[in-house]
């Protein structure tokens, strides 16, 4: 009889340590996969993003803001439970518009979009009750297009928001 209760509790010591399900619970990228946020700076300069977890290392975020980006962050120690700061780095894509001030309406030309590309390095913050927190520094690229020339810029962004 010692021996068989001995087994079990063993059986179930080990188990509970070595099962997936277990460790899933104490990870926040786990227990909260998804987020929005507001921003300042980032892809698209200032607005709000969702963000969701591919996997505890893997983010996809999707910004809008000035016009619209989306991007990927991978967390270098996004699977470690005990870690709530993991640093990233990310490329991000996104649509930034000419914006020409009109005050006296002179000027007839439509806005135009060009493209940008933000690849940054930060660290992201997630508290036990899912309150989010992120801050990156980067370099941005905007490219050509017929109204305006190419623009390379250090950038940053900063995300406060909470995790769903």
């Amino acid at each position: 009889m010692r021996l068989a209760l001995f087994a079990l509790l063993s059986a179930v010591l080990f188990l509970s340590s070595v099962c997936p399900a277990q460790k899933a619970q104490g990870n926040v990228r786990d227990i909260y996969e998804s987020g929005i946020s507001l921003d300042l700076g980032g892809v698209v300069f200032g607005g709000a993003s969702f963000d969701t977890y591919i996997s505890n290392k893997l983010n996809l975020e999707l910004s809008l803001g000035v016009i619209f980006g989306a991007g990927l962050n991978y967390h270098f120690i996004g699977d470690d439970p005990d870690t709530r700061w993991s640093p990233y780095i990310g490329v991000h894509g996104g649509l930034i518009p000419d914006l020409e001030l009109n005050l006296f309406g002179d000027d007839s030309d439509e806005p135009t979009v060009r493209p940008n590309v933000y690849l940054p390095a930060g660290v992201h913050y997630i508290s036990g009750s899912g309150f989010s927190l992120a801050l990156e520094l980067g370099y941005m690229h905007a490219f050509e297009n017929d109204d305006a020339n190419s623009f390379d810029i250090p950038w940053f962004g900063c995300k406060i928001g909470f995790r769903l």
